[in-house]
């Protein structure tokens, strides 16, 4: 699903793939809206979603953001 993590700062993006390794952007698209439904706002490009957080964003925020993000990539990957 995800094939790398990268980025400078607080700005990071991963690429969502599908099973033969190839960029998926509806995938991204799909992981994108169901964040926002959780409250977590990301950002896509294509295949890659990007993470760009308030630069005063709480390590209890970030934790929490990304226990969300995982809870969807994993629903998503169940659901496949």
């Amino acid at each position: 699903w995800v094939s790398y993590n990268k980025g400078y700062g607080l700005i990071r993006g991963f690429e969502i793939i599908d099973h033969k390794g190839v960029p998926d952007e509806r995938e991204a698209k799909k992981f994108v809206e169901k964040c926002y439904e959780q409250g977590v706002l990301v950002r896509r490009s294509k295949g890659v979603v990007l993470i760009k957080p308030s630069l005063v964003i709480t390590k209890q925020k970030m934790d929490q953001a990304f226990n969300i993000m995982s809870e969807i990539l994993e629903s998503m990957e169940a659901n496949q």
